[in-house]
């Protein structure tokens, strides 16, 4: 039984905003709330998250606002919106978010590690020869759970990072076992945490799930996201429009399974699995019909007027092609008795792999 689940910031940041309506989330929150788990989020954690929220969310989201306003005030029926309200509002955000957060703090638990200062040096020195960053963040985060192992050595603890350091740096697998600290495991993800705590079923495996991703089972997720992935193709598709292609034809080529896990409702019965997935796809669309303005556009990125770091793959049709991978969060039904996928649901939305 695990009694304690610590998050780092790259969790938080990872799931995307807001990160406590992610079905992630939401389904950690639920296998805690479950198995009587605590859910933890240190307080040099807290901090980080909430620098982040203000200044990559909350701040340039209203700089870019303001920026709209100032140029739309021109027109006279604009003219009396009042920017204090945006401020206002901006700064309710912030208490909300940080009151949120600060509810899953371990601040009134009164964890305060003690800082060797010799181990300290001694691991700032050391560290370089095995990373070029300044790990001392990470440090103080995992000698904060280690000092929280210690104080409860029969409780097993879940910290959940992707951050690689925490699991292949030396010095940070040493401090483990100077401590003499075997009840704390590291994943690097949510689902690879649910995936070996959530439900389980000899009968879903990759396998069952990949075959279950065919044209026919996944057309209705491709069509639900035309728009996002038109915008994967050209920069020419995040202006506004008039009217916009339609798919004309798709193939499924490949299905990689990343990262799945399942939950059982006691009360239905029904089973869900949750899976990340990596799908190739090669996607043609009806020819655009602004022939002229795309022409244009496709020239102005060749002569440096417009900067589109896009592929802006057409055909001699003038049809937007998307011939990628691409990420998908969907949410198969599993029917028990008939060891079946019955149903795919498109989770979250859509968007581009860059790395593969």
């Amino acid at each position: 039984m695990i009694n304690y689940v610590f998050l780092d910031t790259n969790i938080l940041r990872g799931l995307g905003v807001p990160f406590y309506e992610k079905v992630n989330y939401k389904n950690l929150i639920r296998y805690c709330n479950g198995s009587g788990s605590d859910l933890i989020i240190l307080n040099i954690v807290i901090k980080e998250y909430l620098d982040f929220y203000k200044r990559e969310i909350v701040t340039r989201k209203t700089d870019d606002l303001l920026r709209s306003l100032d140029k739309i005030k021109i027109l006279k029926s604009f003219s009396n919106i009042q920017i204090e309200d945006i401020a206002n509002r901006a700064e309710r955000e912030l208490d909300f978010i940080s009151m949120y957060i600060g509810s899953h703090s371990l601040q009134e638990l009164e964890v305060k590690p003690k800082i060797d200062s010799d181990r300290l040096v001694d691991f700032l020195i050391e560290n370089k020869q095995y990373s070029r960053k300044d790990d001392t963040r990470d440090y103080l985060i995992w000698i904060s759970i280690i000092e929280w192992a210690k104080l409860n050595e029969d409780d097993q603890i879940v910290f959940i990072s992707n951050d690689k350091v925490f699991k292949t740096n030396p010095l940070f697998r040493g401090v483990l076992k100077d401590e003499n600290i075997n009840n704390v495991i590291v994943f690097d993800s949510i689902p690879s945490f649910l995936n070996v705590y959530g439900y389980k079923s000899d009968q879903i495996n990759k396998d069952l799930i990949r075959n279950s991703i065919t044209h026919e089972s996944i057309s209705s997720v491709i069509y639900q996201d035309q728009q996002l992935i038109l915008e994967a193709i050209s920069g020419f598709y995040s202006d506004s429009l008039t009217s916009r292609p339609d798919i004309e034809e798709f193939e499924v080529e490949q299905v990689k399974i990343k990262e799945y896990y399942s939950f059982k409702d006691l009360t239905s019965g029904k089973i869900k699995i949750y899976v990340s997935t990596l799908i190739k796809l090669l996607i043609k669309f009806k020819p655009e019909i602004y022939v002229d303005i795309l022409k244009k556009y496709l020239i102005d990125i060749q002569e440096g007027k417009v900067i589109d770091r896009l592929g802006n793959k057409f055909d001699k049709r003038y049809r937007p092609i998307f011939d990628n991978h691409a990420h998908f969060f969907l949410i198969l039904e599993f029917n028990e008795r008939t060891s079946k996928i019955e149903n795919i649901i498109n989770s979250d939305s859509f968007y581009l792999n860059d790395f593969v």
